[in-house]
């Protein structure tokens, strides 16, 4: 995490996990962090662009849609984790076919748009 964030608010989603160890560091007291919690992707960035906060923690998808429904230019940010995402479905879930099916056809959709579906 950067050091910038130190004696600063930094906005975070209700209901996301963050990884414990971004968790550990935010709430450390010898940071003296300010946390700010919103529900909603729009309605962080509207608290970062009113200086409600100094920095968004946020997942990059989320915030791109937030972004482009407010019409909100690009955004200056750092990176700060990357995680592979794989879904799995259970064979014992209801419908487990048709879920799987409407998964793979929705990964297909994206990438016919060209959509940038690499993993590093």
């Amino acid at each position: 995490m950067p050091d910038d964030l130190q004696g600063r608010g930094v906005i975070l989603i209700t209901g996301y996990s963050y990884w414990q160890g971004i968790n550990q560091w935010l709430q450390d007291p010898a940071r003296h962090i300010t946390l700010h919690r919103t529900s909603r992707h729009t309605a962080a960035l509207e608290m970062l662009l009113r200086r409600r906060g100094d920095f968004l923690l946020d997942y990059q998808m989320p915030v791109e849609q937030a972004r482009r429904s407010l019409g909100i230019g690009d955004l200056p940010f750092v990176e700060v984790q990357r995680l592979q995402l794989k879904l799995i479905v259970s064979r014992h879930a209801a419908n487990a076919v048709q879920l799987r099916d409407a998964l793979d056809h929705a990964y297909q959709r994206l990438q016919a748009r060209g959509e940038d579906l690499q993993l590093p």
